[in-house]
């Protein structure tokens, strides 16, 4: 086993570890309940945070404190700040530097971790090309195709899943024979790492098909997960081949790449051919198959496959017994057939399902003509405000004088999420004299003052950068001012990249309404066993949390456990081979608590069964909470993970959109084992 597989850095081991400090148990706590604090408002405490670095410091302390200069990030901290750290005789201490240098989102850190490539040991040269790949700095990607030279098979993936989050320039089809090359002798991990990277490259780069030739290589991989890659990657490819493979991939063995291929299937035209009604039992038998996944998938495929049978089958579950097949169906009926569709989707106007009548909404939105305009003016006028957002976001599509009406009024609906989709819809359309309309815009962020949440505040801001002139760089500037953080740093970030203007000095700390004990406590949990255990009306999913590795996000999910605030929710989202989602009291994506958390993010990977923070963008999580269904490389290091399914995975898999989960209970041990 690898040095990489058998000493994972994990935060917590080196919280509890043994290591002599000059301090009491009861100063060392402080000084790491402090650290976390100032995490938490995104501050130095004047240097504070920065003295934790200093090498006579423990150096379970200094690591500590490298990882929440990371999580802090630019222009706060800066790469400078670690490179006492990235010296280190410690490689524990120099794994996490370079961790929290990919963190930072600053491209002076580009140079630091260049070199970082070329340490002795396996894990920081690792980390340290994961985190150029988070900066995607082009200038990185010769520095790291040396790295896939490496005598170490850990550094290789890891060196190609940074290279595929960068432009390749005129590297592409060397990366790609190199992948290739990987790929034909590797097996295991790695091998999967070079099939995910082509996988990767053929979603940025569909119309090269030397990629999908290589991915064709494995189509029949003994592997599923692979086989899962490949399927995923000639759903990006525009060959002919490809769509050959796709349906051929349709009847594998193995779910996840069933979903893939159905998938990918519904993204190209499927011609009537005697192929293709050679494989029509492989839609058939998914349709009627008791994977509910793997079902779905195939029923939104339909919309592709040009055979007649496929058109009656969407019909025909317009009156589907569980509403997410309706949904389903209204949305790929619509695709496929447009206008020709109406009559048969009418009369999912009056389903007595919000979500339904919302999806129908979007349907009639895709279609997007005059015919639609009248029954998205009926939606956006539905008794349930999360059915009117979806209608207003979608009438402006058609006609800004026909949909003008629907969208202003709106701006004074109740519902603060209503209002937030009429301000998006503002910025968007094209209307006569567009930056007429910022009067509107400004005074609907003056209305979403009154609003717990921020959403129709950011909403208003978006749209007037959208809409550049004088009047809306003074309504972005006036937010700066805003009491909410996220909203301040949104304005001064628009303000930046929109009008060329800096108002980042203005944004200040976040708001926090914790306490030192508060911090304190969420130290001293990092030395338990907590587990949650989710009683869903599909069975039991049991989850271990990880209380080190992110404290105060799992500080906030036992809180809204014990309160009570997640039970009696419905599974929101949930996308087949990828995630489960939950959390939101408001049951359509949008709701939270009336506060926000900061992002965690760890070194904890998005494995199969990996539980994550749902994110609108950094440091918005809340109570909106995600489960993967398999590996998910692409989310590590960009969400948080806070925990792992350690049982009833199955759950998780069978678990379909609108499914309930009845309580969430929270087991907390006074040590840990």
């Amino acid at each position: 086993m690898s040095a990489w597989k058998s000493a994972p850095l994990l935060l917590s081991t080196l919280l509890f570890s043994s290591l002599p400090s000059a301090s009491s148990p009861v100063e060392h706590e402080v000084e790491l309940a402090h650290i976390l604090k100032l995490e938490d408002r995104r501050s130095t405490g004047a240097g504070a945070l920065l003295s934790y670095l200093d090498p006579g410091r423990p150096l379970d302390i200094r690591i500590r404190a490298a990882l929440a200069c990371g999580r802090i990030g630019s222009p706060v901290t800066t790469p400078y700040h670690l490179l006492g750290a990235l010296e280190d005789r410690s490689a524990e201490l120099r794994r996490m530097a370079v961790f929290a240098l990919g963190e930072m989102d600053d491209v002076k850190a580009a140079p630091l971790l260049a070199a970082a490539l070329g340490d002795p040991d396996s894990q920081v040269r690792g980390l340290a090309a994961e985190a150029l790949g988070k900066l995607k700095d082009p200038a990185s990607v010769e520095t790291l195709m040396a790295r896939l030279h490496d005598t170490d098979g850990q550094v290789v993936g890891m060196t190609l899943y940074a290279l595929w989050k960068i432009e390749p320039g005129g590297r592409l089809a060397d990366q790609v024979k190199k992948a290739s090359t990987i790929a034909a002798s590797a097996r295991g991990e790695l091998l999967r790492q070079a099939v995910y990277f082509l996988m990767r490259a053929q979603m940025g780069h569909t119309d090269d098909e030397t990629i999908s030739e290589a991915l064709l290589v494995h189509r029949r991989d003994a592997d599923p997960l692979v086989r899962s890659y490949v399927a995923r990657g000639l759903g990006a490819s525009k060959s002919g081949r490809s769509t050959e493979a796709l349906l051929e991939l349709a009847a594998d063995a193995d779910w996840r790449v069933r979903i893939n291929a159905f998938n990918g299937l519904k993204t190209r035209p499927v011609p009537q051919t005697p192929q293709t009604r050679q494989r029509w039992g492989a839609y058939e038998a998914a349709l009627s198959g008791s994977d509910s996944g793997v079902a779905l998938a195939a029923l939104a495929s339909l919309e592709s496959l040009a055979l007649p049978e496929a058109q009656e089958r969407l019909a025909g579950y317009l009156a589907h017994n569980v509403p997410r097949y309706r949904e389903v169906a209204a949305v790929a009926l619509a695709a496929r057939d447009h206008a020709g569709s109406l009559e048969r989707l009418r009369p999912l106007g009056s389903d007595p399902h919000w979500s339904v009548r919302a999806r129908l909404a979007e349907a009639l939105g895709a279609i997007a003509t005059q015919d639609t305009l009248a029954g998205l003016q009926r939606l956006a006028a539905d008794a349930d405000p999360r059915v009117r957002s979806v209608a207003v976001e979608q009438v402006a599509k058609i006609d800004y004088t026909a949909a003008a009406a629907a969208v202003e009024a709106a701006l004074d609906d109740q519902d603060l999420f209503v209002r937030a989709a009429a301000l998006e819809a503002l910025g968007r359309i094209s209307a006569p004299g567009g930056v007429a309309v910022v009067p509107k815009l400004i005074e609907g962020y003056r209305t979403g003052l009154r609003d717990v949440h921020n959403d129709a505040r950011l909403a208003a801001l978006g749209a007037m950068a959208a809409l550049p002139s004088d009047a809306s760089r003074t309504g972005v500037e006036a937010a700066l001012s805003d009491p909410d953080y996220l909203v301040r740093r949104r304005a001064a970030e628009l303000l930046r990249d929109t009008f060329k203007m800096d108002g980042a000095s203005k944004v200040g700390e976040p708001a926090t309404a914790r306490t030192d004990a508060d911090y304190r406590e969420a130290v001293r949990r990092g030395g338990r066993r907590v587990t949650a255990e989710l009683e869903t009306a599909a069975g039991v999913i049991s989850v271990e949390l990880f209380p080190a590795d992110a404290p105060l996000t799992v500080d906030n999910f036992i809180r809204l456990a014990r309160e009570g605030k997640l039970d009696n929710l419905v599974f929101h989202r949930v996308v087949p081979n990828f995630v489960i989602q939950d959390g939101d009291p408001r049951g359509d994506g949008n709701g939270g608590p009336e506060w926000q958390i900061r992002c965690e993010i760890n070194q904890k990977r998005y494995a199969e069964g990996a539980v994550g923070m749902a994110l609108s963008g950094k440091d918005t999580g809340g109570s909106q909470y995600f489960i993967t269904h398999s590996p998910q490389p692409h989310l590590d290091g960009g969400y948080t993970v806070f925990g792992h399914v350690i049982s009833g995975q199955d759950v998780v898999n069978g678990i379909v959109q609108g499914d309930l989960i009845r309580k969430v209970r929270i087991e907390e041990s006074s040590v840990k084992p």
